[in-house]
């Protein structure tokens, strides 16, 4: 997979990690004048439409398909299961990621997709890792960061393993550790 490249600044969205649990179709309105990235962590608004989260909002799932600002789809794809694992790039700012953050809970950084690459730009704030509720549970470092075998390695910019901890379908919000 060409995004994932070890600690470089190159933001892709989430992507499924390890297989994907599920995948469904959800109804986009012609009247949301965002376009969807693949990648791009997404909600449910009013009426079961999907669009495009922010930082604080109950998650359904990751877009796996583009979708036109403006341009109804009655058949938007999202990856929406709660226990799907997805890996994600965290951002730069703060204090970076370190082992001990493996547990604990942060919010995206919804910034808009890149419109020349069509990808995603949506991050994992680390400077948002908290024990309290927050829209990702931090599972541990992607594999690619092995600097030496077996040793995943944090720090800004690192791919990390992440699940949704505020999602729709889930039982609630949940404390980090």
């Amino acid at each position: 997979m060409p995004y994932l490249r070890a600690n470089t600044d190159a933001p892709f969205g989430a992507m499924p990690y390890d297989g994907t649990l599920r995948i469904r179709p959800y109804n986009k309105v012609v009247g949301y004048a965002t376009r969807i990235f693949p990648g791009d962590f997404v909600t449910l608004v009013a009426a079961g439409n999907v669009q495009v989260a922010a930082a604080g909002d109950r998650l359904l799932g990751v877009a796996a398909e583009n979708s036109a600002a403006s341009t109804a789809k009655g058949d938007f794809l999202v990856y929406d299961h709660p226990n799907q694992l997805f890996v994600v790039q965290n951002d730069d700012g703060g204090t970076a990621l370190a082992q001990t953050n493996v547990g604990n809970n942060a919010d995206i950084l919804a910034t808009a997709g890149d419109t020349t690459t069509g990808r995603s730009l949506h991050e994992l704030d680390q400077s948002d890792a908290q024990t309290t509720t927050a829209q990702l549970k931090i599972v541990g470092a992607h594999e690619c960061e092995d600097s030496t075998p077996g040793t995943r390695v944090f720090g800004a910019n690192r791919k990390v393993i992440v699940r949704i901890a505020e999602h729709i379908y889930g039982s609630g919000s949940e404390s980090g550790v």
